[in-house]
């Protein structure tokens, strides 16, 4: 990780304890210029919005980032980079051509669907929580995604049914298990115009674990 990188983390994340302890300001937006990471173009752009509990993400730049703390969602502008992701509640989460990696996450909404979207990236997962009733990660354009371990805790549906998963000429390997209402169908698999479900039904008896998946 680049130490000045964590610099910005660090101090931003203070920033927020600080705004949430004193109530000072209900949003802030920051831009990082040239000469932070070696001289990038525009890094980002992190906005705290009332009540200044998250932050939204978006990067227009090549370089690394770690990103540990209160996280609304994130985005990139432009293609390519690496982004590392921990212990976060955040939704929606774009990746356009990236290498993600991703420890502890928690998706929750009704209002993205999917939750995490992955345009050609690499992302690996490991630990994914999520809850509603959305599509969690949709895989598209050569895209590869690999979660080890999940729990998909839909405790109720309100929109409509809708697949845990959606892969679209890329690459999936799954591991997690279902609790509460079971999606009916856990994969939406589409290759070379090819269409197939993996339906909860085929699924082997064992409490809603999906012990692998892997697409074709």
């Amino acid at each position: 990780f680049l130490p000045d990188v964590y610099c910005v983390a660090v101090a931003f994340y203070l920033l927020t304890i600080c705004v949430r302890k004193l109530s000072l300001l209900s949003t802030i937006s920051m831009s990082f210029y040239p000469n932070l990471l070696n001289g990038s173009s525009v890094v980002s752009v992190l906005v705290l919005q009332p009540p200044c509990t998250s932050i939204l993400f978006y990067t227009s730049s090549l370089k690394c980032y770690p990103l540990a703390f209160y996280l609304r969602k994130v985005s990139n502008t432009v293609t390519g980079g690496k982004v590392f992701i921990e212990d976060n509640v955040a939704v929606p989460l774009v990746f356009d051509h990236q290498k993600v990696w991703i420890r502890q996450i928690n998706t929750e909404s009704y209002d993205h669907n999917p939750h995490i979207i992955n345009k050609g990236s690499d992302l690996w997962i490991l630990g994914l929580k999520t809850e509603k009733d959305r599509t969690i990660i949709g895989t598209y354009d050569g895209g590869r995604t690999e979660v080890l371990g999940g729990l998909l805790y839909k405790n109720r549906e309100r929109i409509g049914s809708a697949p845990a998963f959606i892969c679209e000429d890329c690459q999936m390997s799954l591991t997690y298990r279902n609790k509460g209402i079971a999606y009916q169908t856990q994969v939406l698999e589409k290759q070379k115009g090819v269409t197939k479900e993996f339906s909860v039904r085929e699924m082997p008896a064992s409490n809603g674990r999906m012990l692998l998946y892997v697409s074709n």
